[in-house]
């Protein structure tokens, strides 16, 4: 075995062979996981798909903000769609959770009321 490009080759492997798939799959956006990224404008699609897990993040780090919480406890640390996937996802159940069920994170009842995300909550449907 060797590295190349970033990736470990194994003997009798095409060193130049096409990377379908990177990065965790937790956070792959919805047409990663579906096969369907546009290659014809790939710089825009990969923003995109960058977009989608930067959103993930945020979700993960607002979840930790006490002042999104006033009065309340906040929760314990999850990974998003923690609950819903366990904590080892595979490529299989990312793909039926987020492309065939189109699971979103939620975003919690307390913050629908508190001014510092109201027009977030305008602009995103509350599940």
């Amino acid at each position: 075995m060797k590295l190349t490009g970033n990736r470990l080759v194994r003997p009798g492997e095409e060193e130049n062979a096409a990377i379908s798939e990177v990065g965790t799959v937790r956070y792959m956006a919805p047409e990663v996981l579906e096969g369907a990224v546009n290659l014809r404008d790939c710089e825009s699609a990969l923003k995109q798909v960058d977009m989608y897990a930067l959103g993930l993040i945020y979700w993960e780090t607002f979840m930790r903000c006490t002042d999104l919480f006033p009065g309340e406890a906040v929760p314990d640390y999850q990974m998003v769609f923690q609950a819903e996937a366990g904590n080892h996802p595979s490529f299989e159940d990312m793909q039926v959770l987020v492309s065939r069920e189109k699971e979103r994170p939620k975003f919690p009842e307390a913050w629908k009321g508190n001014s510092l995300v109201r027009l977030t909550a305008i602009v995103l449907p509350l599940h």
